[in-house]
């Protein structure tokens, strides 16, 4: 509906309204006239019956019986009249005011809360909407193109410099070396130059070919998001869903689907993914960036929504009592194997910021500051963007002496 049509609609209803407002004056109007006639009429009743009585026509006696009648008809029709007068007005002018108040309440609330100027979006239409969006988004080239890659920080130390770029060269050299492909892959994404890690990451799903696993393509897609911006281009829906394709319950497969749908005005998409993975009790740090952005995405869709308590997975009441039992180079030997599977856990299927934090911490308490800095890089890269987990795994960083 255009905003002509919708004023044309808006002025037709406040017409009808008055007009109903003016009938029922009218009505009023010819209550009172239809009582002062009736009062005029006995009245003229009154001094006919005088009249009749000088001509011989009615007897005295007649005569007072008619003038008691009369007079009676007539203080009825008096007392309506004056009850008419003073009760009419104030039964009308509240109509009155409860008009205008609705007709200034609507106009008002609908600037308010209105779109005045937006025509109607039929469901049809947003959807054909977010498919040209899918459709016609830019390439994951161009979003590249607009970006740059930071390089090294300031205070990274020269032999590590000259160790990236000789590997940098060596794998320009070797094209099909890969494992140079995956090692510059992960330092290029340590230094958070993801537009080089997600180049080089391209290249290692090609050597892997038909023996890719769904690490390498939640890799891919994580550098290729990260390169552009943030942004979901159609080459790294692509790989998203080639992910999902082998490891259907991949979380960072189904968080960044689910941000794909919710940067083409899909909320509804987005949310049915996200209450998926967030209800799944997965411990890995894209389910705690869906948690963070399923609010929206709820309310967006028109849901009324409240996530469950996030869950967090422990030592169980096994292990703690097997420890117990250890002699104290025993219990160090199992503190060392939860900690390594904790980290494979954490490197092959992801885990929260909380797990995150524990691993640099126990590398701290151990006395490896080399691995924990190590962790803290990685958790850095993984983290980037969601200031609440950044804060808790520097906090176990500082904790651990790999940052003042």
């Amino acid at each position: 509906m255009s905003v002509v049509v919708f004023w044309i609609v808006g002025a037709l209803l406040i017409a009808a309204i008055a007009a109903i407002f003016s009938r029922a004056l009218r009505s009023h109007g010819t209550a009172e006239t239809s009582e002062n006639y009736d009062i005029a009429v006995y009245r003229d009743q009154l001094a006919e019956v005088d009249r009749d009585v000088a001509r011989g026509v009615l007897s005295n006696d007649d005569a007072a019986t008619v003038r008691t009648e009369v007079s009676r008809r007539l203080l009825a029709a008096d007392k309506v009249a004056t009850h008419t007068a003073v009760q009419g007005p104030t039964a009308i002018w509240p109509i009155a005011a409860m008009v205008v108040t609705l007709a200034i309440g609507g106009v008002g609330g609908y600037h308010l809360l209105g779109a005045t100027g937006y025509g109607d979006v039929p469901l049809s239409k947003r959807l054909a909407d977010a498919q040209d969006y899918r459709d016609n988004r830019p390439s994951q080239s161009a979003m590249e193109a607009i970006r740059s890659d930071p390089g090294f920080p300031a205070d990274t130390p020269q032999d590590v410099i000259d160790l990236v770029d000789k590997l940098r060269i060596a794998v320009a050299d070797r094209p099909d070396d890969l494992r140079g492909a995956e090692l510059l892959a992960r330092q290029e994404a340590n230094f958070g130059n993801f537009i080089a890690a997600s180049a080089a990451q391209t290249r290692v799903v090609a050597l892997k070919a038909e023996a890719v696993e769904p690490v390498d393509l939640a890799q891919q897609a994580f550098y290729m998001i990260n390169a552009a911006g943030g942004q979901i281009s159609a080459e790294a829906e692509a790989v998203l869903i080639a992910l999902l394709n082998k490891d259907p319950q991949n979380p960072l497969g189904i968080y960044y689907s689910g941000l794909m749908f919710a940067q083409a005005d899909r909320p509804d998409m987005a949310f049915r993914l996200w209450r998926g993975l967030i209800e799944s009790d997965a411990q890995n740090p894209f389910v705690d960036l869906a948690r963070a952005n399923i609010g929206e995405a709820a309310f967006l869709a028109g849901v009324d929504y409240t996530p469950p308590a996030p869950f967090i997975r422990g030592p169980s009441a096994e292990d703690i009592q097997a420890a117990e039992d250890l002699s104290p180079e025993e219990r160090q030997s199992m503190i060392a194997n939860m900690i390594s599977g904790l980290e494979n856990r954490l490197a092959t299927e992801g885990g929260t910021p909380a797990e995150w934090a524990q691993l640099i911490r126990a590398y701290g308490i151990l006395g490896d500051t080399a691995r924990a800095n190590v962790i803290w890089s990685e958790a850095k890269t993984v983290f980037d963007g969601n200031e609440s987990a950044m804060t808790l795994v520097r906090q176990a960083a500082h904790a651990a002496g790999v940052i003042q």
